[in-house]
């Protein structure tokens, strides 16, 4: 769902790859997740449940291709 959430904003504002460097954040009541996309192709998630015991970190490489993460 949050994949989905980034992908239509970018193809809703029509961005480039240099407008969607940076960090998101979804805060809600029972999380807190960060994702980063850096200029290097790289990103990291943080998901960031109301439990420690659920928290996690994702890495990975990212491309923008076609107004498409």
């Amino acid at each position: 769902m949050k994949t989905l959430l980034l992908t239509f904003i970018i193809y809703l504002f029509n961005l480039n790859m240099t407008e969607i460097i940076g960090k998101y954040q979804i805060e809600s009541e029972l999380s807190f997740d960060t994702l980063k996309l850096k200029k290097d192709g790289t990103y990291k998630y943080e998901s960031r449940g109301d439990s420690c015991w659920t928290w996690s970190d994702i890495t990975g490489t990212w491309k923008f291709e076609n107004g498409i993460i």
